[in-house]
């Protein structure tokens, strides 16, 4: 009984401190002064469309798309990825999966951000309903140079869940990640 209520309390509290984090990056947000004009874009994005259909033995189909933007606005960046794939064999779904990210980070200084990260995964023939992750994260670019980008994040979070039988599951997460962007010639990257 002692373990439930620990979860119980760990997801309202975690819930808590996602909203109130979003909240106070909106307040601070639109609290500051317009940037200056500028020929930089505000808005960068790119999008990704796949579409695979085989026959012969089989009749296989497959479907993917793909949407990521962000926007830098003073020391804040924003984020989102949006991805949605749907597989059939003989007219028959054997795939299917939406994901959403946001994040929204906030530079402490040159190299160093904090970040509130929250993810949406509904993948159907996986076990689970849906699973959300919220995180809140240290980062660092250990590289930031204008063709090659590095950089590290660890932070702490939890995860809430629903499997196919209806059972929930909450947990704490630690989550690690690596990034690397290396723009090796004007038209590839």
């Amino acid at each position: 009984m002692k373990i439930a209520h620990f979860k119980n309390l760990w997801t309202k509290i975690s819930v808590g401190f996602v909203a109130a984090a979003c909240w106070v990056n909106i307040e601070v947000a639109f609290a500051q002064e317009p940037a200056e004009f500028s020929t930089v874009p505000v808005w960068k994005g790119q999008g990704e469309f796949g579409y695979v259909h085989t026959s012969g033995n089989t009749d296989t189909r497959t479907i993917g798309a793909k949407l990521a933007i962000e926007r830098q606005y003073r020391l804040w960046r924003y984020s989102g990825r949006l991805e949605a794939l749907s597989s059939s064999n003989q007219d028959v779904q054997i795939a299917e999966r939406y994901f959403l990210n946001l994040k929204t980070d906030y530079a402490l200084e040159d190299r160093n951000y904090l970040a509130v990260i929250l993810e949406y995964d509904d993948a159907r023939f996986s076990g689970y309903d849906y699973r959300i992750d919220h995180t809140l994260a240290y980062g660092r670019k250990f590289i930031d140079r204008p063709r090659l980008l590095v950089n590290g994040e660890f932070g702490i979070g939890g995860r809430r869940g629903r499997e196919e039988n209806g059972a929930k599951q909450d947990e704490a997460t630690l989550r690690a990640s690596a990034n690397v962007k290396w723009n090796i010639s004007e038209s590839a990257s």
